[in-house]
């Protein structure tokens, strides 16, 4: 079953990214009405990251979509526009503003649970589109730390 849903997200994936490099609007807004939080906010970051003609004209529709379904707070939407990461964003927001990490570490400690995300360099389960190496630290669902 796991197998059938990660196949699922990477198709659903696939289709939006393809989507949004040049059909029409419409045929956006279906694939990202019927895509995933998680795919939703990956290919948000990953055209982000990506740029090109989509992103300038298609990008409405992800951000709409997203902000439809209450995924980001409305006080992050701005840095999320341009593609930044800030203190104090939360795991969707990160994943909106720079896509799916290629890594995440997750650490359990006394003082809570962490995370670091790690974008860029060598992901052997997929062929990566990445710019180089950039880190999110979260701490209780948090980012408390950005290396860029």
């Amino acid at each position: 079953m796991r197998a059938v849903k990660t196949l699922h997200s990477l198709l659903v994936g696939a289709c939006l990214l393809l989507a949004s490099c040049g059909l029409s609007p419409s045929i956006v807004s279906r694939a990202a009405a019927r895509a995933s939080d998680e795919d939703l906010l990956d290919a948000h970051g990953n055209i982000m990251r990506i740029g090109g003609p989509a992103r300038d004209v298609q990008m409405p529709i992800f951000a709409a979509e997203i902000k439809k379904r209450g995924l980001v707070r409305e006080n992050r939407t701005e840095a999320i526009s341009r593609g930044q990461v800030e203190i104090g964003m939360n795991r969707n927001e990160v994943r909106a503003a720079w896509g799916k990490p290629s890594n995440i570490d997750k650490t359990t400690t006394i003082s809570g649970a962490k995370e670091t995300w790690r974008y860029g360099g060598f992901a052997p389960e997929r062929i990566t589109f990445y710019k180089p190496l950039k880190w999110a630290y979260f701490a209780n669902g948090l980012t408390t730390e950005i290396e860029e």
